[in-house]
């Protein structure tokens, strides 16, 4: 990223951010503020003195999708407080979409702009259709790990806070796991990396194959080098309790061979489900789970449980 970049300006006032929106809209067809975390395309205006912000439709909807981008770089770019760049398609045209970080008098908001650049992209040996298709595989691989196809570290926090705000269960219910692997460092020293990228593999499968993954209001994501952290808005949690623990029953069973030398999946998980939202937006929640999985680890039943309702902390 280049330093000039790294060195625009993110503190506005709100006459400020009208002059440049108004600038960089006779160079990008798309310009717009966006809310990072609920999503949003955001419409600001200043009543009796103070600045209204009003949430409109659904930041994604103009991809034509029904939920956050997997590539969300309005989030990456809240995260890093740096701009990020994407490439999308709409209705058979090609978008570059570049997202800055603004303060606006102290709410937190993307600029977002996006440029039509199809004329250089659309040059007749590919469809439309194929170069979509591309895109989305690209959009895909900007967030996933190539050995586990699991999500991505930093695609928790650009994605949990959002998820877990519009998760589907009445009453409200929202489930983090995380699932730890035993001895991995133990299997790296003696048998190398290829070995620990074999376990995480295999354990990434045993997960998916109990877990609803790839659902509408799930994922899956490595957490650190040997735990993955699961996040549902859907489904009980006596339901989430049981696919977890036959992911740790199973676990011992699943065949992994490494050269000669048969490997063993051994797994522990901490389990906490949030009944309110705010719940899910504390600092101390992902500490708790990595906590309740590390004294998942000594238990006979290798499972710890929180279920987390307001009031308690």
């Amino acid at each position: 990223m280049g330093k000039g970049l790294l060195s625009m300006k993110y503190e506005y006032t709100f006459s400020e951010l009208q002059n440049e929106m108004s600038v960089l809209e006779n160079t990008f067809p798309i310009v717009r503020l966006v809310d990072p975390v609920a999503c949003r395309v955001v419409t600001v205006v200043r009543q009796d003195g103070r600045l209204v912000f009003t949430p409109e439709a659904p930041c994604y909807q103009v991809w034509n999708r029904k939920h956050q981008c997997a590539n969300c770089i309005s989030a990456r770019t809240l995260r890093s407080g740096q701009a990020c760049t994407k490439f999308e398609c709409m209705e058979n045209r090609v978008f570059q979409i570049i997202c800055r970080y603004v303060l606006l008098e102290d709410t937190k908001l993307i600029l977002e702009m996006g440029t039509d650049i199809s004329a250089f992209i659309l040059d007749g040996r590919e469809t439309p259709e194929e170069i979509e298709e591309g895109i989305h595989l690209l959009n895909h691989k900007m967030v996933t790990d190539p050995v586990t196809l699991a999500y991505q570290p930093h695609y928790i926090e650009e994605h949990l806070l959002h998820m877990a705000m519009n998760a589907v269960c009445q009453p409200y219910a929202f489930h983090l796991a995380l699932i730890g692997i035993d001895g991995l460092e133990e299997i790296r020293t003696e048998a190398g990396c290829l070995a620990c990228d074999g376990i995480l593999r295999a354990a990434a499968d045993s997960i998916r194959q109990q877990l609803p993954c790839d659902e509408e209001g799930a994922f899956l994501a490595i957490y650190d080098e040997n735990s993955f952290l699961f996040a549902a808005g859907n489904g009980s949690h006596e339901a989430i309790k049981e696919k977890v623990l036959a992911v740790i029953r199973s676990a011992p069973s699943v065949p992994i061979l490494f050269g000669e030398k048969p490997l063993s999946l051994q797994l522990c998980a901490g389990l906490i489900t949030c009944t309110s939202p705010e719940l899910v937006q504390t600092d101390s929640l992902l500490d708790s789970v990595y906590a309740l999985r590390r004294t998942a680890g000594q238990l006979p039943l290798r499972f710890a449980e929180r279920f987390l309702q307001p009031g308690q902390t």
